[in-house]
């Protein structure tokens, strides 16, 4: 059972034939968002899942930012982890980086370089901060090989690839062929969350080639 009609929900059609699963693509996508209407919605449709599919096994996307940011976002989703940790019998929780994909969510890191660089805008950049992309379709991959290693998981993909967001820039702004305007802030970032050991496994087995992993996603579909 798929709930959700985006990116993720749409990758994972057919993910699980035999009905014994079900992907939580529904949540909230908005990183940014104060909205407490669109927290509550989500927490809603979890109760209803706890209680109308018990005995399945459910799937749902968190955030690797998880464990460093601080928002309402974040705030909801450590919220959301600690609801389903109680309330269901079995689950593998993904904590995810940015998913790129055909279409997705306007929002995302890649959408938001890519508008800003077209439109001239300018882009205030912290030149020590890191970020990693994934390709939907290498994250499809990775959850049918783990997500039935245990009945309960908390299972990091910090990413493939991290480069510092300067050179996710220069990569868009060459894909488009037009200059970046940005200025830099001193404040340092640092991406914290390293993998969990059964997400490296999994991209080995899979031969998911590391290098230039990202140049090779956005180029795939900006």
């Amino acid at each position: 059972m798929i709930i959700g009609n985006g990116l993720i929900a749409q990758s994972f059609s057919g993910f699980d034939e035999q009905n014994k699963t079900t992907v939580f693509a529904s949540g909230v996508s908005d990183s940014q968002t104060r909205d407490n209407l669109k927290f509550q919605r989500e927490i809603n449709l979890l109760i209803t899942l706890s209680t109308s599919r018990p005995d399945c096994k459910l799937i749902y996307f968190s955030t690797t930012s998880i464990v460093s940011a601080q928002s309402p976002y974040c705030t909801h989703k450590h919220a959301v982890e600690d609801f389903i940790k109680r309330n269901f019998a079995f689950y593998c929780i993904y904590r995810l980086p940015q998913v790129l994909g055909y279409g997705g969510n306007k929002l995302n890191l890649i959408n938001f370089l890519k508008s800003s660089i077209s439109n001239n805008n300018k882009m205030l950049i912290f030149p020590n901060s890191f970020r990693s992309i994934i390709d939907v379709e290498d994250l499809v991959s990775i959850c049918k090989l783990t997500f039935n290693l245990q009945d309960k998981s908390v299972l990091n993909i910090a990413g493939i690839e991290f480069l510092k967001i300067i050179d996710i820039v220069n990569i868009v702004s060459m894909k488009l062929s037009i200059d970046p305007i940005v200025s830099f802030h001193e404040k340092s970032q640092t991406c914290l969350m390293e993998n969990s050991k059964e997400i490296d496994d999994s991209i080995k087995k899979l031969g998911i080639n590391k290098n230039k992993y990202i140049e090779r996603v956005i180029n795939k579909y900006l």
